[in-house]
This record gives C-alpha cells, sequence and structure tokens, in this order.
C-alpha cells in the first residue's frame, strides 16, 4: 500500500467497500471512488450510527457468499429499499489522487 494513497486504506474504505460489493452483486458496475447513499467523503471518519448500520449488512453478506439463500434474498431487498445502499440518479465521484469531488449525474451523464 502506498502512502501517497490514503483513501485505500481505514475504517472508510471498509465500510465503502461493503457497500460497493454489494452493489457489483446486484448488478450496478461503477468506480471504486464513486459514492452514494451512506458512503462518505474520502477521508471522513464513520459515525457510530452508520458504523452499527453496516454490520448486520455486512453479516448477511457474508452468509451469502457461504451460500445462504436467505440471506441473498435480504440482501437484494435490503438494496431496493435502502437509499444508503443503492446509487440514485446522482453520484459523487472522488479521485484515487485527491482531485476535487465531483458531482455526476447518472441520467445525463453530465458533470457538476
Amino acid at each position: 500500500m502506498s502512502p501517497a494513497l490514503p483513501l485505500f486504506a481505514g475504517e472508510r474504505f471498509i465500510f465503502d467497500e461493503v457497500i460497493y460489493e454489494i452493489a457489483h452483486r446486484l448488478g450496478d458496475e461503477l468506480l471504486l471512488w464513486d459514492g452514494w447513499g451512506r458512503i462518505g467523503e474520502p477521508g471522513v471518519p464513520v459515525s457510530d450510527e452508520d458504523a452499527e448500520w453496516i454490520d448486520p449488512i455486512a453479516a448477511l453478506l457474508l452468509a451469502a457468499d457461504a451460500g445462504d439463500l436467505e440471506a441473498e434474498g435480504e440482501l437484494l431487498h435490503r438494496y431496493r429499499d435502502d437509499d444508503g445502499l443503492h446509487p440514485g440518479p446522482r453520484i459523487m465521484r472522488a479521485s484515487p489522487w485527491g482531485e476535487d469531488l465531483v458531482d455526476v449525474d447518472l441520467l445525463t451523464r453530465s458533470i457538476r
């Protein structure tokens, strides 16, 4: 791990990776530095509330990885219903090189 890439380490990175894994698992392919829902700005600590929120979701992901079909179904249900998990019409695009955050409209593919 390069110290020049601090975005790829720490609590925020792990938190966001759980959300990315579910998005990828359910067919939403986005860049690993895109943000939506509860994915936070790079470097911003994970709140206690977010940590409590993600724990059962991470447990479902582990169970689904182990072949638990009920957990897989619950992940799909939560992904569809929880705005903290799935991308909406806008995302925040960060840069792995520390450039400014950019707001991207996925419907028009325009950047603000």
